[in-house]
């Protein structure tokens, strides 16, 4: 396996990681795979959790959560992949929706910097 193809897979494992602990309800760990930039700069841990705990009560827990695969653009510097931008579908109790997220190298791992919704 290439430098490209691990490092892609390095960053959709942050993105199944972050989606596995939010449909867990572990809002602590989901906020771990977050580096807030961009829109989310600013973005403490508080208020994070208090989205997630909202999102669930108004629409119920993370039931699956699917990336579409024609929908990945990954973004490739000199040293491998810099950023990975992609949609998932998301299902909860009580309504299904789209999430486009972006990933990038922050140090040597993998982080979520920018998200549409939780």
């Amino acid at each position: 396996m290439g430098p490209l193809v691990s490092q892609t897979t390095d960053s959709l494992t942050t993105v199944n990681d972050y989606y596995t602990a939010i449909q867990s309800r572990h809002y602590e760990d989901a906020y771990s795979y977050i580096e807030p930039q961009g829109k989310l700069s600013g973005l403490t841990l508080d208020q994070f959790v208090a989205q997630a705990k909202t999102r669930d009560t108004q629409y119920g827990q993370v039931f699956s959560f699917t990336t579409r695969t024609n929908q990945v653009e990954a973004q490739p510097d000199q040293e491998g992949l810099s950023s990975l931008s992609l949609t998932l579908d998301v299902t909860r109790s009580k309504l299904k929706y789209a999430v486009k997220v972006t990933i990038e190298k922050i140090g040597t791992k993998y982080k979520i910097v920018d998200y549409n919704q939780i």
